[in-house]
C-alpha cells in the first residue's frame, strides 16, 4: 500500500507528502526484513519431529531463494534511501526492491499452470526458479529501455544478474552439503 501511495503522490507532484509518508518506511522496511527472516526460521524448524530437515528437502531451496531476496531487498532499500535526492536512481532502486514479492506469487501461478496443464507436480523451488527467469527478462527489458535513452543504471543490471544467478544456482546450492549444514545449524538456534 505504501509503494502504491508513494507512486501516486509522486505522479501528482506531491513531493512534500511523499517525503513525509516515506519516513514510515524507516520502520516498515526493517520490520519486513525481520519478519521475513523469522518466516524462514519457522519454515525450517516447523515440527522437527514429524518433518525433520533432510537433504534435498524443498525447504532448503525455498530458504535459499528467500534469504537471497531478503538481502536483495535490504540492499536496494538502503540504496534508495542513500539516493533519495537523486530521482532517477531512487526510483529505480525502489522499483527493484518491490520485486521481492514477485517470485513467490509468480511461482505459485507457474506451479498451478503446470499442474493444470497436466505436466505433473512442480516443486516450490523450481517454480520460484522459473519465476526468477521471467523477472530477469523484465529487468533485461528495463535495461534495454534505459540503454536506448543513453542511461545505464546499477539497479537494473544488478537485478538482472541477481535473478539470473538465483535461477542458475538454486538447485545446486540448495542441495549442497554446506547449505544443508548451515540450515541445520539455524534450526538448532
Amino acid at each position: 500500500a505504501l509503494v502504491i501511495t508513494q507512486t501516486f503522490l509522486i505522479s501528482r507532484d506531491n513531493v512534500r507528502v511523499h517525503r513525509k509518508l516515506g519516513k514510515l518506511s524507516f520502520v516498515l522496511a526493517p520490520l519486513l526484513v525481520l519478519t521475513a527472516t523469522g518466516i524462514i526460521y519457522v519454515m525450517l524448524t516447523f515440527d522437527p519431529v514429524k518433518f525433520p530437515l533432510k537433504r534435498a528437502d524443498p525447504r532448503l531451496s525455498l530458504a535459499y531463494a528467500d534469504l537471497g531476496l531478503i538481502l536483495y531487498f535490504a540492499l536496494f532499500y538502503v540504496l534508495a534511501m542513500v539516493y533519495r535526492r537523486d530521482f532517477r536512481r531512487h526510483q529505480r532502486y525502489l522499483l527493484a526492491s518491490t520485486f521481492v514479492v514477485v517470485p513467490a506469487a509468480l511461482g505459485r501461478i507457474i506451479q498451478q499452470m503446470h499442474t493444470y496443464a497436466h505436466f505433473g507436480h512442480l516443486s516450490g523451488g523450481m517454480s520460484v526458479a522459473y519465476a526468477d527467469v521471467l523477472i530477469a527478462a523484465v529487468f533485461a527489458g528495463l535495461l534495454v529501455f534505459d540503454w536506448r535513452k543513453g542511461k545505464f543504471y546499477f539497479a537494473y543490471w544488478f537485478s538482472l544478474l541477481f535473478f539470473a544467478f538465483q535461477f542458475a544456482t538454486i538447485q545446486m546450492f540448495a542441495s549442497s552439503n554446506l547449505w544443508f549444514e548451515f540450515c541445520r545449524w539455524v534450526t538448532r538456534l
